[in-house]
């Protein structure tokens, strides 16, 4: 009798309560319109569980304030007293302080039963502008209608207004209804399947059901903030901009704007009125001219569709958020300044593509986890930092938008696998159009150490003879030599619909076109015709075993042989997951169908245990022998193959009903022994289907992690703010400058004078006058360094030198003669014998300034003097 798995019980190690769920990315951030703050300095974003602050100078979430509910979600933000305020779905007003993160105000209202909230806003009060009170719009689904719902935010209680409970609208979009207009006459419009509603705040007036048309309906609305413009935008792409809607007597004015081709999603009125943005399913945002609509400014390939434009109050820049979870905020001249973005959202490339086909991976380079992105690309996200890194094209495809009344299939990425050590990544893209043939390529990308991406190597377009379901890279893979490619033991298998899964490898090639290597099939394998599923290897990669259908089938890859076939218990269940156990487990193999997990021993090809119960996800742990179980009952259990015993199970891995998609174990970067066994290696992630990034740790190991994670207070801080130290501490004493005037009362002034009093090319050359130089710096004898020091005056600091001015005049004088080529060279003699080299330079000087003229243009007199010096030494 095989036994039954055993289910824990509260004494049993490992099943305590410590354990928590984490969100480590994704959620929403675009549930409602994005909001600036007063200052356009930081940007406001509904995450469904609170709200992130992020810096629009930097790009980065600098708050997060926590609206601590977990059953109710915050449906609208907006600002009050300047600090970011939101209301959750049953009617809670809170409020922020933006510079800590703190609750400064939490009150409950009122909403009334079986309704809930769905947007809010603030309105001036119809006694006095300057108080504010808050407007609850509520959907009641009974009725399934929207209501008005007012409340005054001193007194804590619904107060008495004309629009009270007010049926505006049947439909609950958030572009749907819209606050605005003057301050003398604010008002509220709502798009409804009867047409446009719009009621005058003070109930004095209002008109309902304007019709866009024939074949038409509206998709949204919106109010200017400070006058009566309404726009809205239709089904068709028009958009409709009424001037003075609430005009008696003629009908209102009205112009039309079209460009979209698919429904309008959301538009925006500048503060001064004059320009308008629109933005729907074709990527693109149109910034239009009011008054010369043909004057039409385009920012096309957005990464997605358009869901919110918001301007700032001063209209410094304008937030776009898109369907893939990001928000874009550019200036006005349509430039990029950041994207706050964290986890991508798959965004659907076809209404019926499921939600992150590629699953989840592990990068071993970045420790990130590689999922599904935006169309056609891959995301590598890091769950440690909560951080995104980069996308990877795959597809290298334009993203094609949908078009009226036909459904366009984009090429998506419905495979991912990376080797062990990082070298390879192998994706598998899909274009399933009803009515073309499957389109399938199976891509190999290999790293690029000086690039630091992934390149692409191969590309192989039909990889089986029809749609290719699973694939996987042999496990332990050393590092890629390009110096002998053939010797590291690479290897893929992948299985598809043709009933057969083909083996991959690396193959070197060396031609006039290309050297390296380029990846091929091998060889191709089948068991009695059986449609092939999925596959695992064991720990040593030398042997594969694949599920055909109810049948597990072991095949030897060194000989590629069959070495055993195993048949699960209900043969009318196709196996869904296959895995082999590590470490102590290395003679185990788990499979999986739909409801039943069965669990052989290798060495005796006997079933150890199984048990029934409705699986949605298996998962191995790579760093150990340990699997998680997911099922769709919404609940986790962790095992070992070696005994049928429940390490640990937890109810409710979701949350809001959701179920997870995908799972896999991240391995830590060190061991933890204050946790359980099966988290101290590594570390479990899932996303489920409300494209969460979820993750099980411990309280401790939360704690710990969440005082590391404190966002920084770069609140004020500019990127290069970061690299510069809050404080600096020295004991560095400071030394004072050193103050010393440079020309008078120095030696060698007089000869430094001589020097620069003179046209660079008048000078003679450095070698003759060096030696003349060094010696006026030289103190002669006591007497002249006792007088240097004694008198401070101008005249006897020049006096420091050798020979006084006076001398110097009286020895030019008697030298001086008439001017001849010849005649000064005797007298010269005559009286240089018994003269000092400063005096001789003096008297060069003062004889070369009396005979500018002679001494520029006679080369001779000039050799002379050169001459006269270099023979006496100087």
């Amino acid at each position: 009798m095989v036994p039954e798995i055993k289910f824990p019980t509260p004494t049993v190690k490992g099943t305590k309560n410590d354990i928590i769920v984490k969100r480590r990315g994704g959620g929403t951030l675009i549930d409602s319109r994005p909001i600036f703050s007063s200052d356009a300095n930081y940007v406001f974003l509904n995450c469904g569980w609170g709200v992130r602050i992020f810096s629009v100078k930097t790009g980065e979430c600098v708050r997060t304030c926590d609206a601590g509910t977990k059953k109710e979600s915050v449906v609208s933000i907006f600002l009050y007293e300047d600090q970011p305020s939101a209301v959750t779905s049953n009617g809670t007003f809170l409020s922020w302080e933006i510079k800590t993160g703190k609750n400064l105000r939490k009150q409950h209202f009122d909403i009334g039963k079986g309704s809930v909230a769905t947007n809010a806003f603030l309105v001036p009060n119809l006694l006095s502008s300057d108080i504010l009170d808050l407007c609850i719009i509520t959907f009641d689904q009974t009725e399934s209608e929207l209501q008005l719902n007012f409340f005054d935010l001193s007194a804590k209680e619904r107060i008495q207004h004309p629009l009270d409970k007010t049926v505006v609208s049947d439909v609950d979009i958030k572009q749907g209804i819209s606050f605005g207009g003057p301050e003398e006459n604010k008002i509220i419009a709502a798009i409804s399947t009867r047409g446009l509603n719009i009621f005058s705040l003070n109930g004095k007036s209002q008109i309902i059901g304007i019709n866009p048309g024939e074949n038409r309906s509206w998709t949204c609305v919106r109010v200017h903030s400070s006058d009566y413009p309404v726009a809205a935008g239709d089904t068709t792409g028009r958009v409709v901009l009424f001037r003075a809607p609430l005009r008696k007597g003629r009908k209102s004015p009205q112009a039309v704007y079209h460009w979209h081709t698919l429904p309008c999603r959301d538009i925006a009125l500048t503060p001064a009125g004059s320009l308008m943005y629109t933005g729907g399913g074709e990527n693109v945002l149109v910034k239009w001219n009011l008054e010369n609509p043909q004057a039409r400014n385009y920012l096309p390939r957005l990464s997605a569709e358009i869901t919110f434009i918001e301007i700032s109050k001063n209209f410094e820049y304008v937030a776009i958020a898109t369907l893939d979870n990001s928000v874009k905020v550019i200036d006005t001249q349509s430039r990029l300044i950041c994207v706050l973005q964290e986890l991508s959202w798959g965004v659907l490339s076809t209404p019926s593509a499921p939600l992150f086909p590629a699953g989840l991976s592990f990068d071993p380079r970045t420790r990130g986890v590689v999922l599904n992105g935006r169309p056609g690309h891959l995301q590598f996200y890091s769950p440690s930092t909560e951080s995104f890194l980069f996308n990877l094209d795959v597809t290298l495809r334009n993203y094609l938008t949908q078009e009226r009344n036909k459904v366009i299939y984009n090429t998506e990425v419905t495979g991912a696998c990376i080797s062990s050590d990082g070298a390879w990544l192998a994706t598998l893209e899909t274009r399933e159009d009803p009515a073309v043939r499957l389109e399938q390529r199976l891509k190999f990308w290999e790293y690029n150490v000086d690039k630091k991406c992934f390149c692409l190597n191969s590309s192989i377009e039909g990889p089986h003879n029809g749609k290719a379901h699973n694939f996987r890279f042999r496990p332990g893979s050393k590092s890629l030599s390009m110096s002998n490619p053939t010797s590291v033991n690479y290897m893929l298998v992948t299985t598809g619909s043709d009933a057969k899964f083909r083996i991959w490898t690396p193959n070197e090639i060396d031609s006039i076109y290309r050297k390296g290597v380029v990846w091929g099939c091998e060889n191709a394998c089948f068991y009695r015709q059986k449609d092939c599923g999925p596959l695992s290897f064991s720990e040593d990669g030398t042997i594969i075993g694949v599920g055909f259908e109810a049948s597990l089938v072991l095949w030897d890859l060194t000989e590629l042989k069959v070495t055993a076939s195993l048949n699960t218990p209900s043969r009318d269940k196709h196996i869904r997951f296959v895995e082999f156990g590590q470490f102590e487990s290395f003679c185990e193999i788990v499979c999986a169908t739909e409801d039943e997990i069965c669990v052989w021993n290798l060495m005796t090809l006997e079933l150890s245990w199984k048990l029934s119960m409705n699986v949605l996800l298996l998962v191995q742990d790579v760093s150990s022998s340990h699997f998680a179980v997911f099922t769709k009952n919404n609940e986790v259990f962790i095992f070992k193959p070696k005994s049928p015993e429940v390490i640990y199970n937890k109810k409710r891995v979701c949350d809001r009903n959701g179920l997870a998609l995908s799972a896999l174990f991240v391995p830590r970067q060190r061991h933890l022994s204050n946790v359980p066994s099966w988290m101290q290696n590594s570390q479990l992630f899932y996303i489920n289907n409300n494209q969460e990034l979820l993750c099980m740790e411990s309280e401790t190991e939360s704690a710990e992690s969440f005082y590391l994670m404190i966002p920084q207070d770069v609140i004020d801080g500019t990127p290069f703010s970061n690299l510069l130290a809050a404080q600096v501490e020295s004991e560095v004493k400071r030394s004072k400058p050193l103050k010393q005037n440079v020309g008078y009362g120095i030696l060698g002034s007089a000869a430094v004078s001589q020097f620069l009093k003179y046209p660079a090319h008048t000078v003679p050359a450095m070698s003759l006058m060096c030696s003349s130089f060094l010696q006026s710096l030289i103190v002669t004898n006591k007497q002249e360094a006792e007088k240097m020091e004694v008198d401070e005056s101008d005249e006897g600091l020049a006096e420091s030198a050798s020979v006084s001015s006076e001398e110097e005049d009286s020895i030019q004088n008697k030298n001086r003669s008439p001017k001849s080529k010849n005649k000064t060279t005797p007298v010269i003699a005559n009286h240089e014998n018994g003269l000092s080299t400063a005096e001789k330079l003096s008297m060069f000087f003062k004889d070369l300034e009396k005979d500018d003229e002679e001494f520029l243009f006679e080369d001779s007199r000039i050799n002379a003097r050169e001459e006269k010096f270099f023979i006496d030494g100087v």
